[in-house]
């Protein structure tokens, strides 16, 4: 898995290999070892993980069928699907990439945002607290390390 984000990340900045692992290794540790706990396992994991799925990835969901569906087109990725799957999909395919799921992963978002903020009104200060600093601060520090490394020119030329 660490080779993966490796091999992209040596190629966006100019690091060494060695290095590179050792500062992911080291982070990794350090977040890890929040979790390593009684209070960290029962509680901190949960609320990050809570957060990560019902914000980011669902988000991440949405904006990736939009993406694909009216950027590259669902016509095209039918056909390429088609090509290579053993079984073949139809019109009724481009559907529901297009209209019903992001309908469907809208609304999931939407009402789980709302639903979010909702609960934090009746939260008493320590839970707020910890909503915040390991819930939403956990999708601000995501979003954020994204953009850097979005905005970060690449050190190898891309073919």
């Amino acid at each position: 898995m660490l080779e993966a984000f490796n091999t992209a990340a040596l190629d966006k900045f100019k690091i060494s290999r060695k290095k590179l692992t050792g500062i992911i290794s080291i982070a990794g540790f350090i977040g890890s070892a929040t979790f390593a706990t009684y209070c960290g396992f029962n509680y901190i994991l949960d609320l990050v993980d809570s957060y990560v799925a019902n914000y980011v990835i669902a988000t991440l969901g949405l904006v990736e069928v939009i993406t694909i569906s009216y950027i590259y087109g669902t016509e095209k990725l039918r056909e390429d699907a088609n090509q290579y799957s053993d079984f073949k999909v139809g019109k009724w395919w481009d559907y529901l990439l297009k209209y019903f799921t992001p309908i469907l992963l809208g609304i999931t978002v939407i009402s789980n945002f709302v639903s979010g903020i909702m609960k934090m009104f009746g939260m008493d200060s320590v839970t707020l607290l910890s909503n915040v600093v390991f819930g939403w601060g956990t999708v601000v520090l995501m979003i954020g390390v994204a953009i850097v490394f979005c905005k970060r020119p690449w050190q190898v030329e891309i073919e």
